[in-house]
């Protein structure tokens, strides 16, 4: 097992969680469907053994879970560069292709409005399958590895595809009894100097206020 740890890793790190068929997302299985980005079946294997793995190989089931949440991560900021191009395109070939001579439309400017299409769906989805794992993980029976987990998953991933329920989950986690797990969920929220304490807001200044996390 600690090889298969050390071997996700490694996978996870490299280009190879770039790969089209992205099978390092669903225990490399060959995807069914166009893509296997919203499987969680890998996350939910190594979220399992980071509970229930012996101690001495716990570390390195976290290690692999970290670098599957790097893999994501780096797929979802992939993909939303990707949709931005294709956003400039669709934009591009509407104003070349618009009637100069229509000066009725939907909007009034003469053109139709472009709708850009980026990779909403997907990210959806996957937020819909992730939220139930990373709230099992973040329960209070769970082990220390499991609920530390949760907070980074809820911080670096859930957060940019499903603010609401990440920043749910923070709140959550920030009242852990754990002191390491108790912190990282305030500062993913940016209250970890603040929350708890007496808040005088007459004293805040503008940058303080600026630096609230932002709910969606």
């Amino acid at each position: 097992r600690d090889h298969c740890y050390g071997l996700i890793s490694t996978l996870a790190r490299s280009n190879f969680a770039l790969d089209e068929r992205q099978e390092i997302f669903d225990c490399g299985n060959s995807p069914s469907s166009s893509s296997a980005f919203t499987s969680i079946a890998s996350a939910k294997l190594l979220f399992g053994c980071s509970s229930n793995e012996i101690e001495i190989l716990r570390p390195r089931a976290t290690s692999a879970l970290d670098a599957l949440l790097g893999g994501y991560t780096r797929v979802i900021a992939l993909q939303a560069e990707q949709a931005k191009k294709d956003a400039l395109v669709e934009e591009f070939n509407a104003q070349k292709n618009v009637n100069p001579w229509a000066d009725l439309s939907v909007d009034g400017s003469g053109s139709a409005p472009v709708e850009t299409k980026g990779s909403n769906d997907v990210t959806a989805s996957l937020a819909r399958s992730l939220s139930p794992l990373i709230w099992n993980a973040a329960r209070r029976s769970q082990p220390k590895s499991s609920r530390l987990a949760a907070a980074r998953w809820s911080h670096e991933l859930l957060s940019h595809i499903d603010a609401p329920n990440a920043y749910h989950l923070l709140c959550f986690l920030s009242g852990d009894d754990d002191a390491t797990v108790s912190m990282i969920a305030k500062q993913a929220m940016g209250v970890d100097k603040t929350l708890g304490d007496d808040i005088n807001l007459s004293s805040w200044t503008k940058d303080d206020s600026m630096n609230l996390p932002s709910f969606g």
